[in-house]
């Protein structure tokens, strides 16, 4: 039994839970499978369970899982990570789940025992790629999945994509299957979670995964969210308003200075007195005559 906490000793008599294993554990070699385990604890009270994978090859791995004062009759689900070797062979390898249920604090229980088996991925004959692989927009932008199997048979894969908060991606789980030596293109089109009117640029990065019967295979794509006004836009209008602002001051103030200009010019009174030796103009001329 390869565990770092081993089991209790287990004691004699019947068992006291029920234990199912849902099919299909597998993962690509260096990774890790997820067992997902169902125990039903069918004693008369609350009971420790641990769940633990024993019988593996020397160069994988697993923690035990513990599930501590599970109620009577009732059911938890555990995941059981097994760490496959790197450079495992594809292939299925099995090993025995050992699910123990004690008192809290008492001896150990009898082991309940189930064969299982965990399969290690081949490597996939689907490639997978985004074009264009990096891309710009302002509210959302179109890109293509593209995906080739290079091998001699159809493969049927789930194309699912993982995106940060502040995107939206509209492919959810679908179903694609690649024929032979053919590549498939697949549209989708990301979105801007909350647009901008202003403000800089801000790069995302995504990812998009086809699962299937072999290894998952991943592509990682970047959309560049802009604001719908550049900065070099906004100092235009910036400029554009302080030029409307002078030309407006000017065309209400030339007017106002002139208007004060004018009632402050005086024009000299017609009755003035005549300086010492000037000539009269009209009455004086006639005078002189007769």
């Amino acid at each position: 039994m390869r565990d770092d906490e081993p089991m209790n000793a287990p004691t004699p008599g019947r068992p006291t839970v029920s234990v199912a294993l849902e099919p299909g554990t597998h993962a690509p070699s260096g990774q890790s499978a997820i067992a997902r385990v169902h125990v039903r604890n069918l004693a008369d009270g609350p009971r420790d369970v641990s769940v633990s994978a024993i019988g593996l090859d020397g160069a994988w791995h697993s923690q035990p899982v513990r599930v501590p004062a599970v109620a009577a009759d009732a059911t938890v689900s555990v995941e059981l990570a097994i760490g496959i070797a790197r450079g495992a062979v594809p292939g299925t390898y099995a090993y025995a789940l050992a699910v123990q249920a004690q008192v809290p604090g008492g001896p150990g229980g009898p082991v309940t025992m189930l064969d299982a088996a965990v399969t290690v991925d081949a490597p996939s004959t689907v490639a997978l790629g985004i074009e264009p692989a990096e891309a710009t927009a302002v509210f959302s932008r179109r890109v293509t999945v593209v995906l080739s199997n290079s091998g001699d048979h159809p493969a049927s894969v789930l194309v699912d994509g993982g995106v940060p908060s502040d995107l939206r991606l509209d492919l959810a789980g679908q179903v694609v299957t690649v024929p032979a030596h053919t590549t498939v293109r697949l549209p989708m089109r990301l979105s801007v979670a909350r647009p901008r009117l202003v403000g800089h640029h801000n790069r995302a990065s995504y990812s998009v995964v086809a699962h299937g019967d072999q290894a998952p295979a991943r592509a990682q794509g970047v959309l560049t969210a802009r604001p719908m006004f550049p900065a070099a836009a906004l100092r235009v209008v910036a400029m554009l308003a302080v030029v409307a602002l002078w030309v407006t001051g000017v065309a209400i103030g030339l007017p106002w200075l002139s208007h004060r200009t004018n009632q402050s010019t005086v024009a000299a009174p017609a009755g003035a007195p005549v300086a010492p030796g000037a000539t009269p103009s009209a009455g004086g001329a006639g005078g002189a005559g007769g």
